[in-house]
């Protein structure tokens, strides 16, 4: 008796069998893409405080259909969620209320500015010009710990950061947030009325991301050639681009009580050009540090 070795020989595949891959793959992401949403303009604004009232967001488009992109692509959610999107003239609007129990709810981080990815949170990202090659991220954990950046593709850009709005509510069965990101805190072309939308609501234990649309399944949801096309937004108001965030430093050593002022200065010269001016940037650049003038009705943080 002897034993015979056999060569493995590995083919490398070729372009057809390449492509006839990546038209399977299309072909199976197909059914997780959602039609182009007409997204309604509200006759008044809601409440941000949230707690999502019925008679507040009649008019906005109910968003109810949302797949499991991991672990398991396709599967239906174990806590549904019901999302709305709406906008007016000044802002773009986004509630939902996720059906999940507290006590399965991982909520640990109350510090604005905070590391939120190994928590429960509900988020969109936003192509104001649906060229799926960047996008706006903003992201709240059921305590209202609010995280913006931008999506270059397909990476994320945590340096950029913006003045919006976010509040939460918390019960037994479910949690809820609402959410109104200002027009003049975006760059858009006010010409086109088409947006990319995508909405997200992941589960950090056990383990859940689901999203409302994706185009490719092999890829990650939350990047900019993933998003769903949304239509209608028009007759908005960007406002004049400038935003002033005046902010104080304050240290006290024994007697000795020393300030110091800080200002960011930011304006829009077009909607994809926007200069920055910073003065005294290391307290700026501290988001706990940082108080913001906020002549809105809305409040700037969740308490």
């Amino acid at each position: 008796m002897f034993n015979k070795s056999i060569p493995l020989i590995l083919f490398p595949l070729s372009s057809a069998a390449l492509a006839m891959s990546q038209t399977a793959a299309e072909a199976s992401a197909s059914q997780y893409q959602q039609m182009a949403v007409e997204i309604p303009r509200l006759s008044s604004p809601p409440e941000i405080d949230g707690l999502l009232k019925a008679d507040e967001w009649l008019e906005a488009k109910q968003v109810t259909e949302f797949f499991e992109f991991r672990p398991v692509v396709g599967d239906k959610p174990d806590h549904p969620t019901e999302a709305y999107v709406a906008y007016d003239a000044d802002y773009f609007y986004v509630a939902a209320t996720i059906h999940q129990k507290e006590d399965s709810v991982v909520d640990r981080v109350l510090t604005q500015g905070s590391w939120i990815w190994r928590e429960d949170y509900f988020g969109l990202v936003l192509d104001t010009n649906y060229d799926k090659s960047d996008a706006y991220l903003f992201h709240v954990t059921p305590s209202g710990v609010k995280v913006d950046g931008m999506v270059n593709g397909s990476q994320w850009i945590e340096e950029w950061n913006t003045l919006w709005y976010a509040k939460t509510h918390k019960t037994a069965d479910s949690w809820s947030v609402e959410i109104a990101i200002p027009m003049h805190s975006i760059s858009f072309d006010p010409t086109k009325t088409n947006w990319g939308l995508q909405l997200r609501h992941k589960k950090s234990k056990p383990f859940q991301d689901y999203f409302w649309n994706f185009n490719n399944i092999q890829d990650q949801p939350w990047n900019a050639h993933q998003l769903g096309e949304i239509s209608g937004v028009e007759n908005v108001r960007q406002g004049l681009g400038l935003d002033v965030k005046p902010s104080l430093s304050v240290k006290r050593s024994g007697d000795v009580t020393d300030t110091e002022p800080a200002i960011d200065v930011m304006y829009k010269f077009t909607s994809n050009v926007t200069g920055l001016l910073t003065l005294n940037t290391d307290f700026s650049g501290t988001e706990v540090d940082a108080q913001d003038v906020n002549m809105t009705r809305f409040n700037s943080y969740s308490e």
